[in-house]
């Protein structure tokens, strides 16, 4: 045999040779994977558990950031206010009074957002979360807060829904009132500040709305949970 002759025959039995290799290295990974998705039952219902546990770890925060935002609302807007004492001479009255103005809706656009987010996580556990955890738990006794809150805590008229809102109208008509009351006219300055505070006044609405429509569904979901535990607690 001529030396091409097995030179190609050399080349061809090192391409097979390693076509070959692949082949085993991809049919190897294969079942690597086909391994992967056919975990027992109770490792996946180990980890669904683990995933759900989780999650609602994960929404109860946002939960816990609006309730501390709840304690430290009035603090913050007292500390705002002083802090703005503090550069009083330095600000044109205008400024300095519109930006007191400005304070209570801001803040309270914080705190209808935090809300927002912690009934919308609130909402998540109780519409979606709950029932899968239910089907894999095999019961439903776990994950008390929220249901029971609802049902046995009367609701607090110092944090009714229609505070923010109204606070947050409030605070410019007020200022207006004054800086017309102290003030020879009412400049541009003013108009500006005042439509300024009345839009995030608005936003502040905005919220307090997206907020009722979410504890509508919030109760709606847990009625439609029919949870054991809680009918016979009725």
């Amino acid at each position: 045999m001529h030396k091409p002759t097995k030179a190609w025959l050399t080349i061809l039995a090192l391409t097979f040779g390693t076509i070959f290799a692949i082949q085993r290295r991809r049919s190897g990974c294969a079942k690597v994977v086909d391994r992967g998705s056919t975990l027992a039952p109770s490792t996946d219902a180990a980890a669904l558990a683990q995933f759900h546990a989780a999650e609602y770890a994960s929404e109860r925060n946002s939960v816990d950031v609006w309730k501390t935002l709840q304690y430290a609302l009035v603090p913050i807007m007292f500390g705002s206010w002083l802090l703005l004492a503090q550069v009083q001479k330095t600000l044109p009255k205008t400024v300095f009074d519109w930006a007191c103005a400005l304070v209570l809706p801001l803040c309270y656009v914080a705190y209808q957002k935090a809300m927002v987010d912690a009934l919308t996580g609130v909402l998540l556990i109780e519409e979606r979360v709950r029932p899968l955890a239910t089907k894999l738990a095999g019961t439903d006794k776990f994950w008390f807060h929220e249901p029971t809150f609802r049902k046995d805590v009367p609701t607090d008229l110092a944090y009714a829904w229609f505070w923010p809102p109204l606070l947050s109208f409030a605070s410019p008509l007020v200022m207006a009132a004054y800086r017309i009351a102290t003030s020879s006219r009412f400049s541009w300055q003013d108009a500006l500040g005042y439509v300024i505070c009345s839009t995030i006044a608005y936003g502040v609405g905005a919220l307090s709305k997206q907020g009722l429509a979410l504890n509508k569904q919030i109760d709606r979901a847990i009625r439609q949970n029919r949870l054991s535990w809680s009918r016979n607690t009725a």
